[in-house]
């Protein structure tokens, strides 16, 4: 222990102090901190001011007291630490308690006694509770003292053990896990993550990779702190494998290989981190074990759940999914709540926005999911994909698509934290968790997420043919739905590959007359239209139509498919007339049977009105067709495909009937709509671009015609090939442009 003078000379002042030295700037200070400071230390600026503005505040509620609360590992002690270091001069007397529990607490008390002895000012002996209560009586009667609580998780802990520092000039800094501070009582300070930057700094710093100026390194230290979800403690300790290893670019291939050692190896040195990822927070649900057992089967469901947002309303609506025992936990909404509270109070997760959403980080779920044994994973996992198809059982009703949005998110962070593939077992959970593919998928198409839903068809129809077989019925239920997606998504070679294979196989299994081989004929007639097989479409979707007739009745949903894709395609080949009579005629049904707003009254209705503007039978057509574009926004959404394909038809009856300006704007407006959703190259998007293009000529816009003409041309030749229909199109549609562009230019 060492005494220095005021008087002493001190013009090369060392700016840290080390764990085993006392600094004293003048008679009375004394400098007691358990840890060396960080040389290392980066980033919090403005959280620095803001605690040291609390702590000199005379106005606030507990009056100087700050409790710094948040996860484990996210640096409260780091920063406390680095807080008496930073602001020492600002002190006589800087104190460490270590808080964990009362004998801890009472013997830092001791210690603290022993330093003041040290120094002439004797505290009375007597018991621990005696030598705690002396020390603080002293204190209060001192100016410019600081306390630091370290680790106050159980707040009974320091119960009679914090002095007044009301009248006094001391300040007392907790650090605590436990987010409801004011029972302490002090103001909470909330520590949050370090964001990218301070996080790619801190590991490079601490892995002796601050100077290097590769490109590539900051790059795959970026990478580091992403998986690691920014958490401070889990970059020390990758930042300490990457010293020991000399390579940055091999740790996350170990890391995902050797997750759970990892997280379970401690920093090195003389630090506030004193243990594990792992161990830090097993301590939080050791002691959840005790005080809240519930709150342990709640945290195991919400390690496979969305970690940044997990909606309550989700949770509550796929309980009925649950076995008992969680569903008991779920359907009493007392034992609900006071489950997650007892989680938020440890930080392990967080409640926001009212109580509906739920933040837990990824980190915390790995150490979950990690110290589940092979059984209690595999059976929590697949309570969760019960609990996620409960979710989408959920009628379409229920399901208004607003709602469907954001539960998408839920799903499938879902499949992404049930690590183990269901294609690397043959057990029920694995056929219900392709059952939540194909689900998803199903919502998803329906939603006009096209791209999303192909990606999740493929999935469940590899899972189906591997644990089914090839010809088993829900294997080609798959099949079916993969080439639809891919036909939704313009790629109509490939739906006509998988789709032929599919109708093969049904015929040779069902028969030619059974649902599921029409429901295959019915596809493969629309993909041949778009592929400029308009003979072959019309062939199989009139056969298709007469069977469905015969076995499945007149006004059967599935006939009156057939009938309105029949007239899509007479329509397609120049038979207007044929066109709108059987049109005509399926809407009329489908109107009286399915109602308005079902999804195949709407695709009749567009149809409908695309025959009439054929026949110049302009406001029949605009009538029709606001009412269906009503009814796809409010059912489907502004930016649904099937809304924007409804608005494009508008475009054209509002040219037919001379309303230009208003055809050109609208149809604009389409086209980023058509871009943004479904990107720029695909047919519904290249049909928006052509239209476009052709209200451009009749305003007299020819340059900006003609470039859309080109892009048009280009892309369908690239695409479909020079001979399809939709290409000549565009070129006869071009050539015209160039012909009308030449003769408006002056000679």
């Amino acid at each position: 222990m060492q005494l220095v003078s005021n008087k002493t000379a001190q013009p090369k002042r060392r700016q840290s102090i080390s764990l085993k030295e006392l600094m004293f700037t003048r008679k009375t200070h004394i400098f007691h901190v358990r840890y060396d400071r960080n040389p290392f230390f980066t980033g919090r600026k403005e959280l620095f001011e803001e605690i040291r503005r609390k702590l000199h505040d005379d106005q606030q509620g507990y009056k100087h007291k700050i409790a710094l609360y948040g996860l484990g590992g996210i640096g409260k002690t780091q920063i406390s630490l680095e807080y008496c270091y930073r602001y020492q001069r600002d002190y006589d007397y800087i104190f460490w308690l270590s808080a964990d529990n009362r004998t801890r607490l009472l013997s830092s008390f001791r210690k603290v006694a022993n330093l003041f002895t040290e120094h002439g000012e004797k505290v009375s002996d007597g018991t621990a509770d005696d030598i705690a209560n002396a020390v603080l009586r002293k204190l209060e009667r001192k100016k410019k003292w600081l306390l630091v609580y370290d680790n106050l998780d159980d707040i009974r802990v320091a119960d009679g053990y914090l002095p007044r520092t009301q009248m006094s000039g001391g300040h007392v800094l907790i650090t605590t896990r436990n987010k409801n501070c004011d029972g302490i009582p002090a103001e909470g300070v909330e520590i949050n993550l370090f964001n990218a930057e301070d996080s790619i700094s801190m590991l490079l710093q601490r892995a002796g990779l601050a100077n290097d100026e590769r490109e590539q390194v900051k790059v795959e230290a970026r990478k580091i702190v992403e998986v690691l979800g920014y958490l401070p403690l889990a970059i020390e300790q990758a930042a300490s494998y990457i010293k020991r290893t000399h390579n940055i670019f091999e740790y996350l291939e170990t890391y995902h290989q050797n997750q759970k050692e990892m997280l379970l190896t401690k920093p090195i040195g003389n630090h506030p981190y004193g243990e594990s990822v792992f161990t830090t927070w097993k301590i939080s649900f050791r002691q959840l074990e005790q005080t809240s057992p519930d709150s342990i089967p709640l945290s195991q469901i919400l390690a496979f759940m969305n970690p940044d947002e997990t909606l309550v309303e989700f949770l509550q609506h796929g309980k009925a999914g649950l076995q008992p025992g969680l569903h008991r936990i779920f359907q009493n909404n007392f034992v609900f709540r006071q489950s997650l509270c007892a989680l938020e109070e440890y930080s392990l997760i967080r409640i926001w926005d009212a109580g509906r959403k739920i933040t837990i980080h990824r980190l915390v779920q790995d150490v979950i999911r990690n110290d589940l044994d092979v059984s209690s994973q595999t059976s929590i996992s697949a309570q969760v994909v019960k609990l996620a198809l409960a979710t989408l059982r959920l009628s379409m009703q229920e399901w208004n698509h607003e709602k469907r949005r954001t539960f998408y998110p839920q799903i499938t962070a879902i499949l992404t934290n049930v690590k183990k593939h269901p294609a690397t077992d043959t057990t029920i959970r694995d056929i219900e968790h392709s059952y939540l593919y194909a689900r998803l998928a199903f919502y998803l198409n329906y939603d006009g997420f096209y791209s999303d839903a192909a990606k999740y068809y493929e999935i469940y129809f590899e899972i189906s043919k591997r644990l089914l077989g090839q010809e088993h019925p829900e294997t080609l239920r798959s099949m079916d739905s993969v080439a639809a997606a891919y036909f939704k998504l313009g790629r109509n070679r490939e739906a006509a590959k998988v789709g032929e294979a599919c109708l093969t196989i049904r015929k040779r299994v069902f028969g030619e007359e059974h649902p599921e081989t029409l429901s295959s004929m019915h596809g493969l007639a629309a993909i041949y239209y778009h592929l400029g097989q308009a003979d072959r479409a019309v062939s199989i979707q009139k056969t298709c139509l007469e069977i469905r007739k015969r076995v499945l009745g007149e006004e059967h949903a599935e006939t009156l498919l057939s009938m309105s894709s029949l007239a899509a395609i007479y329509s397609g080949l120049g038979r207007f007339n044929e066109a709108v009579i059987v049109a005509e005629a399926c809407l009329e049904i489908q109107r009286r049977v399915l109602g308005d707003e079902h999804p195949d009254t709407l695709w009749s209705m567009n149809g409908v009105v695309a025959d009439y503007c054929n026949q110049r039978r302009w406001n029949e057509a605009v009538e029709l067709c606001e009412t269906c574009l009503e009814i796809r926004k409010k059912v489907l959404g502004e930016e649904h495909p099937d809304t924007l394909v409804s608005m494009q038809n508008l475009t054209v009856t509002y040219h037919g009937l001379g309303r230009l300006n208003e055809a050109a704007s609208l149809a604009e407006a389409c086209l980023e709509g058509q871009k943004k959703v479904l990107g720029d190259e695909h047919p519904h998007t290249v049909n928006a671009m052509t239209n476009v293009a052709i209200h451009y000529k009749t305003l007299g816009r020819f340059n900006e015609a003609i470039n859309l003409g080109e892009a048009c041309v280009e892309i369908n030749t690239r695409k479909l090939g020079e001979e399809h229909p939709n290409t000549q199109r565009t070129m006869h549609i071009l050539a015209e442009l160039r012909q009308l562009k030449k003769a408006s230019d002056p000679m």
